[in-house]
């Protein structure tokens, strides 16, 4: 609740925002902020309206640089070319052409005013604490961007926030469900296992000559190493000229100066509240109900502001902070809800004011403690400011020696010497890297990779061209060593292969004794050789011991008779049997735990209706998708 009562919907917007000026759009409307906009064919139509190529293309690498942010670089560059990879970023673009078109016939819509009061809100277009039309156009620009375009996408974005709010808004939620979710969710069982490993039958296998050689001439791509390549490189990147960059102090003291406002640290105020909910839609009475017993509570509270913490814990209905005695923690203005805020911020330390209305209902607020704001000496942020300075440096001398460095590794590209002397780029080496990459991150770029094992590296030992491997990064490499695709000599792998037609025969022998022995058992007698280990109490959230494949089969068993005997091949091979001995139901007792549950069940709820509403709009659409332009690679 306390995520939804602060005003995240703005602090997270901006930050959204934020990261959106910093890297290409990814999935929305591509083609209004690209410049020379030849949209090339179409990838599909959705009702008549096409998605280009040059979108679709542009989704697939963002999508892509997400996934390898999310991963720390360890990405397969093929990918991108991973047919139900490119068919997923197609659907999402589908989605959501469907779902804004559904927005503007619901008639949802974005008015010129609000649209210019969310622009002028967001801090990186703003100077001195206001907007800044030049910063704007300037941020804008850097990224290839136009203000129409932006707008657009902004425009767009609000129109969908609105539109999703109204769709998944309040789901109702019974008693009797929440009561039931808890029940099998915190359901607990008294389990005993038996495994039956297959290290535990190895020695009962022989795996023959003949079965190697067999083995070894069926799966050759197997041991087969693919071409390899040992590379020199530079890297032309702003962090790379920033390095080579010194700021003079007279600069770094105007830029304190110019930017004042912006290293004052604001105003916090630490505050505690009691919240009845009554949401806007509420009726009269129950309004007037939710009032009532704010103002008794108020009144509580004030007779002994001591006590505040425990009426919270027992009043408020605000499921976050309640069973913190109503704490919040500290904010600044913009961060909360604007009646919470304006109360707030005119109370005094200790006071305790209410109730004070908002469109989560009444809140009964206790004022913590004030930390004034006070602003941050030069040296403070000399770091931060030399960084900053830096890197507008680094971006304008970007912005000028890209074309000649590229120019330059292509002219002379017998060698990287000239390049690395003229721009004082040091040469790296990498290690060994196949067509899918290496342990060299920085070059795991799939265009990079093509360039990298093109003929013109390995026959004619050349340069590569100078290729765009992230935003502001241009690198160029030539060829140091090269190995060819080999296959490993069967004597080199035998004892591979051995070892692992070793262990998929005893993984057979465990699974076939596992079994045999749960038969018995079920037939109701149990072999004394079977090796409990346990008894532990399990649950959904607290598997001890108990693998997630094997715990999912466990609640799944039927207890109306216990001891229950289930059986699970297990993934590492071999086999498992369970013995469940006692099941306890959860107790729907806890009101804050039945507040969890519900909020839970209502996302599940208003995620469904969502999707349920996504499946009707792509029923009744007409969408065509041109499956030869589909599975064309990018260029």
């Amino acid at each position: 609740m306390l995520d939804y009562f602060r005003q995240g919907a703005q602090t997270k917007f901006a930050k959204v925002i934020l990261a959106l000026i910093t890297v290409p759009f990814a999935l929305w409307g591509v083609d209004s902020y690209v410049k020379n906009g030849d949209s090339g064919d179409s990838v599909a139509t959705v009702n008549g309206q096409k998605i280009n190529a040059r979108e679709f293309n542009q989704a697939v690498k963002e999508n892509l640089d997400q996934l390898r942010v999310r991963y720390n670089g360890n990405l397969d560059p093929s990918l991108a070319n991973n047919p139900e990879f490119r068919q997923s970023v197609l659907e999402g673009l589908i989605n959501q052409r469907l779902l804004l078109a559904d927005a503007a016939r619901a008639g949802v819509a974005v008015s010129d005013k609000q649209l210019a009061e969310r622009i002028a809100a967001i801090t990186a277009f703003q100077e001195e604490g206001k907007f800044s039309k030049t910063r704007y156009q300037s941020l804008l620009g850097q990224q290839g961007m136009t203000p129409a375009g932006f707008e657009t996408r902004l425009r767009q974005d609000l129109m969908m926030q609105a539109y999703q709010q109204g769709v998944t808004s309040t789901p109702i939620i019974s008693h009797t469900s929440v009561d039931a979710l808890i029940r099998a969710s915190e359901q607990t069982r008294e389990v005993s296992v038996a495994n039956y490993l297959p290290e535990q039958f190895a020695n009962q296998v022989k795996i023959s000559d003949a079965a190697v050689k067999a083995y070894y001439d069926s799966h050759k791509q197997e041991f087969t190493v693919p071409d390899q390549v040992k590379l020199e490189y530079v890297v032309l990147s702003i962090d790379e000229l920033a390095t080579q960059i010194t700021v003079p102090e007279e600069e770094i003291k105007k830029y304190y100066e110019d930017h004042s406002s912006q290293y004052v640290q604001p105003e916090e105020r630490h505050a505690s509240h009691i919240l009845i909910k009554a949401a806007n839609d509420a009726s009269e009475a129950d309004k007037k109900a939710a009032l009532a017993k704010a103002e008794d509570v108020l009144k509580q509270a004030k007779a002994d502001p001591s006590k505040f913490s425990a009426l919270a814990e027992k009043y408020s209905e605000d499921s976050g902070s309640a069973s913190k005695g109503g704490d919040v923690g500290f904010f600044t203005k913009g961060m909360m809800t604007k009646p919470f805020e304006d109360a707030a911020f005119q109370m005094s330390k200790g006071e305790i004011r209410g109730p004070v209305q908002s469109e989560f209902g009444y809140h009964i607020l206790k004022l913590v403690d004030v930390k004034p704001s006070k602003g941050k000496s030069l040296e403070d942020v000399r770091a931060e400011i030399t960084t900053e300075l830096k890197k507008q440096k680094a971006l304008k001398k970007f912005a000028e020696i890209a074309e000649p460095f590229s120019n330059m590794v292509y002219e002379q590209s017998s060698s990287l010497k000239p390049v690395s002397d003229a721009y004082k780029l040091p040469i790296n080496q990498s290690q060994w890297m196949t067509r899918k990459g290496g342990p060299t991150q920085v070059l795991n770029n799939e265009k990079f990779l093509q360039s990298a094992f093109g003929e013109e590296v390995l026959k004619n030992k050349r340069n590569t061209e100078a290729v765009e491997i992230a935003p502001n990064t241009l690198v160029s490499a030539r060829l140091l060593e090269f190995k060819a695709s080999a296959l490993r000599p069967l004597a080199e792998v035998s004892s591979e292969i051995t070892a692992k037609l070793t262990a998929e025969e005893a993984s057979k022998l465990a699974i076939k004794q596992g079994k045999e022995q749960l038969e018995q058992v079920n037939k109701g007698t149990v072999p004394a050789s079977i090796a409990w280990q346990g008894p532990q109490q399990v649950s959904r959230q607290q598997p001890g011991t108990i693998v997630p494949a094997t715990l999912e089969v466990v609640f799944k068993a039927s207890t109306k008779t216990l001891p229950a005997y289930v059986g699970v091949e297990n993934p590492q091979g071999g086999y498992s049997i369970v013995r469940i001995s006692k099941v306890t139901d959860g107790t729907p007792t806890d009101e804050a735990k039945k507040q969890l549950y519900t909020d839970r069940l209502k996302m599940l709820k208003a995620q469904s209706e969502f999707n349920a509403l996504l499946a009707s709009l792509r029923q009744s659409a007409e969408v065509k998708v041109r499956k030869d332009v589909l599975e064309k690679k990018e260029q």
